[in-house]
């Protein structure tokens, strides 16, 4: 599995890294991170073998600078729409690199760790993937969340997905390979380690009656049981995200 941190605060590279406070301060890491993947060079990052890990785990380190990509990508996607031909290669050269990292390291999986956002770079990890699984808690803001805000967020990206469809014919540089659908929602994991029962079953209540309704009415697929209940080390672990990925197939 590849383990692509795509999260700006950069917390699994830290735990996931040995020797991290050192490690970030070479070249060898200035080199060899996910912004690597959209370096006009082109070249596969240097990827971390993890260390005693269940899974053998492959980790591409995320950077600080991937909090600037939303404009680039937004930019990018704003180009497409007027000149198909002068898409920017960002949008193409990401979703390239991580196809291209995993077929080097032989792994059967990517695993994106994303930031909570809606923005940009989010979205076209999103897109160019096969699934997502979404992490909730029993909060009121989350239950509001995935009761009303997600489904404008997801009825936005099937939008762009058209939008980037029609613009993968390049007349130079990486073009774009969308999945040939729109990705499947495998599950929402919802940790209930500080959350009371009601929390959680009024957050199960939401995401079948409510969210998952929302994602099929908008052209997503979902698994027939998108709904787990777990505590963190339940499917936490990444031999778990994998069994999780697998019976949603």
């Amino acid at each position: 599995m590849l383990l692509l941190h795509a999260h700006h605060q950069c917390n699994s590279s830290d735990m996931l890294t040995p020797r991290s406070a050192e490690y970030c301060e070479t070249d060898e890491y200035n080199e060899n991170n996910i912004m690597t993947l959209i370096d006009e060079k082109q070249k596969v990052p240097k990827c971390i073998v993890v260390p005693r890990t269940e899974d053998r785990l492959i980790l591409l380190p995320g950077h600080s600078n991937t909090v600037c990509l939303d404009e680039r990508i937004a930019y990018s996607a704003f180009i497409a729409n007027l000149m198909s031909g002068n898409f920017a290669n960002t949008v193409g050269m990401m979703a390239y690199g991580i196809r291209t990292a995993a077929y080097v390291y032989g792994a059967d999986t990517v695993l994106i760790d994303m930031s909570p956002s809606g923005g940009s770079f989010n979205k076209l990890l999103v897109l160019t993937s096969n699934a997502f699984i979404v992490p909730a808690t029993g909060s009121p803001f989350v239950v509001q969340a995935l009761s009303r805000s997600s489904g404008n967020l997801y009825e936005e990206w099937k939008k762009i997905y058209g939008m980037w469809e029609n613009s993968v014919n390049f007349t130079s540089g990486i073009s774009l390979i969308l999945p040939t659908k729109l990705p499947k929602l495998i599950g929402v994991v919802a940790n209930t380690i500080n959350d009371r029962k009601e929390d959680i079953e009024r957050l199960a209540t939401i995401v079948e009656t409510k969210f998952v309704p929302r994602l099929i009415e908008s052209g997503y697929e979902t698994h027939p049981k998108p709904m787990l209940i777990t505590q963190y080390g339940d499917h936490s672990s990444f031999r778990g995200i994998r069994s999780l990925i697998q019976l949603s197939h």
